[in-house]
């Protein structure tokens, strides 16, 4: 079903209103209530003043250290692929710059959150006096006592890993914003499930991976708007059937054999 064309403008109005939302409600959250502190309490072990999960096959070795290189190696992959086709059989249009926007997730979204957790103050649970540390447990906004050095803990760098992925929602953009939508969750699971296992190990709070999936968002909404909408009605070109798996599909996926036709259909 075909959908309405969107400029580049009414994007960036629908992308900045929900992250305006977001950012209050996040803040909000973080201010009004005590999550972060009631789900770390439930991951730190009181009576023997550690996190059990800290160093834990399943959180340290898993978790933290081979789902992070899976997602890195994908993500090269695909950096890699688009190039590769791009050079090959000069991929141009639609499905050069989705697959542009692929790539530049996969830099982007990591590079710049590390980037900004080098000059924060907030620190990691395991650093904080509450759960075993000596750093004050500060909020979002709280200044850092004299005399206690940054934290540079938020927000959370090791679920990026996998939050790139949210870049894949190109495969679908501009003409299909609702599939788009639909899929934004699945993208997003990966990179939520890190940052779960690196809360239970004591190493980030809800809160620091709750703003690393909103940093992503903007990134990717940012790259999307630049690559793939157009400024006026009249630049866009309709291409209903190029998502996911067909002719305008990432130039890395295009020749693989699961097509996303298997999926939306």
């Amino acid at each position: 079903m075909p959908h309405a064309a969107l400029t580049r403008g009414q994007f960036l109005r629908w992308q900045a209103g929900g992250l305006c939302v977001a950012a209050v409600l996040l803040v909000l959250v973080n201010y009004a209530t005590d999550w972060d502190v009631r789900l770390t309490d439930y991951y730190y072990d009181f009576a023997q003043q550690r996190f059990p999960w800290r160093d834990a096959w399943l959180t340290a070795e898993l978790g933290h250290h081979w789902f992070k290189l899976l997602f890195q190696i994908l993500g090269v992959a695909l950096v890699v692929g688009s190039i590769w086709q791009i050079r090959k059989h000069k991929t141009t249009g639609i499905a050069g710059k989705r697959g542009l926007v692929i790539g530049l997730s996969v830099i982007l979204v990591p590079g710049i959150i590390a980037t900004l957790k080098h000059f924060s103050s907030l620190h990691c649970p395991w650093e904080i006096d509450r759960w075993g540390g000596h750093a004050p447990l500060l909020r979002l906004f709280d200044a850092l006592p004299s005399g206690t050095s940054p934290g540079q803990c938020f927000p959370a760098g090791h679920a990026t890993s996998a939050l790139w992925l949210l870049g894949l929602i190109a495969c679908w953009l501009p003409d299909r914003p609702r599939r788009a939508l639909a899929m934004t969750p699945l993208l997003l699971a990966p990179g939520m499930m890190l940052g779960w296992l690196q809360q239970m190990r004591g190493a980030h709070l809800l809160s620091h991976t709750l703003w690393s999936v909103w940093l992503s968002w903007a990134i990717v909404a940012a790259l999307s708007a630049w690559l793939l909408f157009p400024s006026t009605i009249k630049e866009t070109h309709h291409e209903p059937h190029q998502d996911l798996g067909s002719a305008g599909a990432h130039p890395a996926l295009e020749s693989g054999a699961v097509r996303a036709g298997q999926f939306s259909q």
